[in-house]
């Protein structure tokens, strides 16, 4: 039993197999020579390609220190999450970093509102 890709959705499923098992096309023997010929590294992230440059723990420790500077932080994260040029991997980082400021900001504006109304009651 060899495992082949369907030409259809790309997904691996075995040459015994009469039909793609994730989108139901079918297979032929015709197919059976589209063998996958090597699998991914095993610390190759699902959804990536091989070539991906992935950080190093050298380079999420200088990414952390960075961050940890006020106001540059900010810039830097705005800087990685909207270039183009900078790592997927680091820029989906970043937006990520941004959406919980924001949720962070909203709530410490709730959280001081009522306390500065509950001043002035």
């Amino acid at each position: 039993m060899a495992i082949i890709s369907c030409p259809n959705c790309g997904n691996s499923v075995s040459s015994e197999a009469s039909f793609c098992i994730h989108c139901n096309n079918p297979i032929t023997k015709k197919q059976e020579t589209a063998t996958i010929s090597q699998p991914l590294p095993y610390n190759t992230p699902t959804g990536t390609s091989v070539g991906l440059n992935i950080p190093s723990v050298g380079d999420w420790i200088v990414t952390f220190l960075i961050l940890s500077i006020p106001v540059v932080n900010l810039i830097v994260l705005l800087i990685w999450a909207f270039s183009n040029d900078t790592n997927p991997i680091k820029a989906n980082f970043s937006k990520a970093a941004l959406i919980w400021i924001i949720i962070l900001i909203f709530f410490y504006i709730i959280f001081f509102g009522a306390i500065i109304a509950a001043m002035f009651s």
